[in-house]
């Protein structure tokens, strides 16, 4: 190989502390190495092979163009516009023929769109499909995490400081040169013809390049090497290197080896139920990439059908693991457990990476057992073969890991415009992704999983969607936006399994599962506390699920003043972490599956977190009137398990399942009064709700599942609904219609475009992957359409000073916190969503030191002087029984 004297007097990094650097052909070199060692030890044979099927080459082939192009990704330093970064570069550099323009000028752009420039001309004079070409250079730009658009790539005023003279251009056309004779890159390879499939090939790309740079970035890894050495010298340096470094970040371990096991050897300790083994017998053989949408009552075994076929799929076809997408942290977190269990199980003798993908994963105790020691700490502790490796810790990195469970925030990253959406989408990539109660997601996170759903079927993904109260237009919306097309699949009786895979689309029974009718009552709020009296006359456990937190909190005064305080739970999302944490797992042990500690008399009050996820059980439930669907949710809590005499069976009184809603008041007209509960749930689907059942009397279930759902979320006239009262609910209608109208054009505009359009040169990043939260922007809450919030660390003063709520530990707020005293900040802290509370946080300041640290930097102290700190006109009360009660003066 012919080498020119200044292609190794290029650098690539360069170190702040002494005159060590690193040439920028090593650093291309190492990025390629990383990319050939990942292709060889830790791709999935299934992405391999689509990469091959693609390209229309062997292994080997595409191991070495990926490589090549991997290794091109900072061709775009090789010019004066980066080269001049460093002073004591510029005269040797000049020495060499190399000039430097306008060295002083303010520039545009930065390297990746040199990149670029150079790539789009080299492609176009050695390669003829130059639309796919451009594209690529356009997809190796982008590897900061952003593509260029159109409007940079046609921009002139600016080259000559990125791309220099003609010496510049000798010196790129060398070391391109070079790297293709080095990697051996094969003179001739296919394309994808259609735009979706271009369009997935090149997020892949460009996410295996960003992760590829990361890694050959770490200077743990590829330490500064001195550019006096033979190629092949430092090559043979280099490959090593990228060997060590992946075993070390935590790539190695896990990969699917092709044994395909069935549900008695998955879960041993269950026989499958009538359910179960109707969704057996219909998926076997599926084909990838498949849409799999299962439908059926709580507490059927839903988890267990889906963890098997994605066992199943991703051993059949050697994919590269899966994600379980929840729809809240409370709900990630029980599944979690559960998954690592399973895992733990069914791969007992392998290593295993998994995360759990959430803002405040770091609190999770099974999660503490698996990643390392302390927040930020740079050693692992590993349970058994269960690990959680610390390079995959950054929530944009942790898709990569092949096990997450998180919530489905994590997912929808990968199709909005965040930067590095792309690396995300490749974590996905040739994956089974489970998402679980699905029925959760309004109108705007809707649009945002239909987008979804098109990308993760380009990519190879397959996909399973349960949900217990699923109605049929949103079924409908999700099957048109993974195939693409309109469904022309026949509706069946519920319970159901639909499927769209390469073999077709169908829906398929599952047969008719036992009904349970359960007694239906309505009650007004003022005989809320002679009602509960009655019946826990002879002991047994209800639930009282409310829609706010201030209600719960209304319920809990009421009846701290008949019931004893050891017999009542108050559980919602307003206590500190600890505090909440602990309160679940009571909850769990209590009335949870296998429970033997079952309290003789109890009355759980909360709010929404017990109605998803959460396998527990009472004797009877009262509840705030929410939408069909949730109240369905509700009334799968009632009687889920089978009591033997230890514990007790159950009260006579409550022997029988027993449903209770507050009646909302009526007006004049008869129209029903939601109160503040209509800007929790829409009033529209409130009210249908309210007319389709308020004269019934019991529920069966399931029987009615699927009339009671389609019938309120319908626009069609209810013949139970009073005609009178039609004009009224025609406007609440339209206001319905409006509101998921901006909702949806909300969607739209953070976005990416459907993977069947353009999208190179079209998506310009909104916002950072790592935005700063403590704005009352939009882009604050980009995956969900909900109004900004802020976390809080409770404190306590005291006459021996300042101290963290959980451990009591003493804290100087001018003093940058160590990690364990981090740790006791968040498990002292707690999300507020009040949001004149939130503006006057977001006006007040963090700590400077708090500021510096990126964990604490979002939080704002508040200090509790006798569990009271009051801010301007509010007083808030942090209380060990109801969480933080905020009340303004004069309310």
């Amino acid at each position: 190989m012919k080498i020119v004297d200044n292609v190794f007097a290029l650098w690539a990094k360069t170190s702040q502390f002494d005159e060590s650097w690193h040439p920028l052909l090593w650093h291309m070199m190492d990025s390629g190495h990383v990319a050939i060692v990942f292709w060889e030890k830790y791709l999935s044979e299934s992405m391999k092979k689509e990469f091959q099927k693609t390209l229309e080459l062997s292994s080997q082939e595409t191991s070495n163009l990926l490589s090549f192009w991997c290794s091109l990704h900072d061709i775009g330093k090789a010019g004066p516009a980066f080269q001049r970064k460093s002073l004591r570069f510029i005269e040797p550099l000049k020495k060499l023929g190399l000039e430097f323009p306008r060295e002083h000028s303010t520039l545009h752009g930065y390297h990746g769109l040199a990149s670029t420039w150079i790539l789009q001309k080299y492609f176009a004079d050695h390669y003829s499909d130059t639309r796919f070409l451009i594209g690529l250079a356009m997809t190796i730009g982008g590897h900061h995490g952003q593509f260029p658009t159109n409007g940079d790539v046609i921009e002139t005023t600016y080259r000559v400081d990125h791309l220099g003279n003609d010496a510049w251009q000798m010196s790129r056309i060398n070391i391109i040169n070079l790297l293709n004779e080095f990697f051996e890159v094969p003179i001739k390879f296919s394309t994808p013809k259609d735009r979706s499939s271009r369009n997935a090939l090149f997020m892949q790309i460009a996410g295996l390049i960003t992760m590829v740079d990361w890694i050959a970035s770490n200077e743990e890894y590829f330490p500064y090497t001195t550019p006096n050495l033979a190629i092949q010298e430092y090559a043979d340096i280099s490959i090593n290197r990228a060997k060590n470094a992946l075993t070390q970040i935590g790539f190695d371990g896990w990969r699917a080896s092709g044994e395909v096991r069935d549900f008695k050897q998955l879960f041993p300790e269950y026989t499958p139920n009538d359910l179960q083994q109707e969704f057996i017998k219909n998926t076997l053989g599926l084909q990838t990439p498949f849409l799999a949408i299962l439908e059926a009552p709580t507490g059927s075994g839903k988890t267990e059908s889906a963890l098997l076929l994605a066992d199943q799929s991703i051993q059949r076809d050697q994919s590269a693991g899966f994600y379980i997408a929840m729809p809240s942290q409370a709900t990630s977190n029980q599944m979690f457990n559960r998954t690592v269990d399973f895992l733990g199980r069914r791969y007992s003798t392998e290593t295993l990476n998994i995360h759990l993908v959430h803002g405040a994963a770091l609190l999770n105790k099974e999660f503490e057992k698996l990643r390392f020691a302390g927040v930020a700490q740079d050693q692992e502790v590993k349970s058994g073969h269960l690990t959680s490796a610390s390079w995959f810790l950054p929530r944009k990195k942790t898709l990569l890991a092949p096990f997450g469970i998180g919530t489905v925030d994590q997912t929808f990253q990968s199709v909005l415009r965040s930067k590095h959406f792309f690396l995300r989408m490749f974590g996905l990539s040739h994956k089974v992704i489970i998402f679980d109660e699905v029925h959760a997601y309004d109108v705007y996170m809707i649009e945002i999983f239909k987008r979804l759903l098109g990308w993760l079927r380009a990519n190879h993904t397959s996909v399973i969607i349960l949900s217990a109260t699923l109605p049929e237009t949103s079924r409908r919306e999700l099957i048109e936006a993974y195939q693409g097309n309109p469904s022309a699949i026949a509706q069946i009786e519920f319970p159901r399994l639909t499927l769209v895979s390469p073999q077709g689309s169908i829906a398929y029974s599952l047969g008719k599962p036992p009904n349970r009718t359960i007694s239906l009552n309505w009650l007004d709020d003022e005989e809320l506390i002679p009602h509960c009296q009655k019946m826990l006359e002879s002991g047994g456990n209800i639930a009282i699920i409310c829609n706010r937190v201030l209600r719960v909190q209304q319920v809990y005064e009421r009846l701290s003043q008949i019931f004893p305080e050891d017999e009542i739970i108050v559980f919602h999302s307003r206590f500190p972490y600890e505090w909440r944490a602990k309160i679940e797992q009571e909850v769990l042990e209590k009335y949870g599956k296998g429970s033997t500690n079952r309290p003789r008399r109890s009355i759980v009050i909360a709010t929404q977190v017990i109605e998803q996820s959460l396998d527990l059980d009472f004797d009877a439930i009262i509840s705030d009137l929410a939408p069909i669907d949730l109240l369905i949710q509700r009334a799968g809590r009632l009687h889920r398990h089978t009591h033997s005499a230890t514990p007790p069976k159950r009260p006579e009184r409550l022997s029988d399942p027993k449903f209770t809603i507050i009646k909302p008041k009526l007006e004049d007209t008869g129209m029903p009064d939601f109160g503040k509960d209509q800007y929790v749930y829409q009033k529209y689907i409130l009210t249908r709700t309210y007319f389709a059942i308020n004269e019934k009397t019991e529920l069966v279930l399931p029987q009615e599942t699927d009339l009671l759902i389609n019938n309120v979320y319908s626009s069609a006239k209810m013949e139970f609904i009073p005609e009178l009262l039609w004009d009224q609910l025609s406007i609440d209608f339209e206001t319905l219609g409006r509101a998921d109208s901006e909702a949806q054009q909300k969607a739209e505009n953070m976005l990416i475009p459907e993977c069947s359009r353009d999208l190179l040169g079209r998506v310009s990043s909104m916002f950072d992957d790592e935005h700063d939260p403590n704005s009352l922007s939009i882009v604050h809450t980009v995956t969900r359409d909900t109004l900004p919030s802020a976390q809080v660390v409770c404190l306590e003063q005291d006459l021996q000073g300042l101290f963290t709520l959980h451990g009591h530990q003493p804290i100087d707020l001018a003093t940058n916190p160590d990690n364990q005293l981090i740790r006791f900040c968040l498990r002292s802290s707690i999300s507020i969503s009040n949001q004149a509370l939130v503006r006057l946080l977001f006006a007040s300041s963090i700590p400077d030191a708090w500021r510096k640290n990126p964990v604490m930097r979002t939080h704002y102290p508040l200090i509790f002087k006798e569990g009271i700190c009051q801010m301007d006109e509010f007083q808030l009360v942090l209380d060990p029984k109801c969480g933080l009660i905020v009340t303004k003066s004069g309310s």
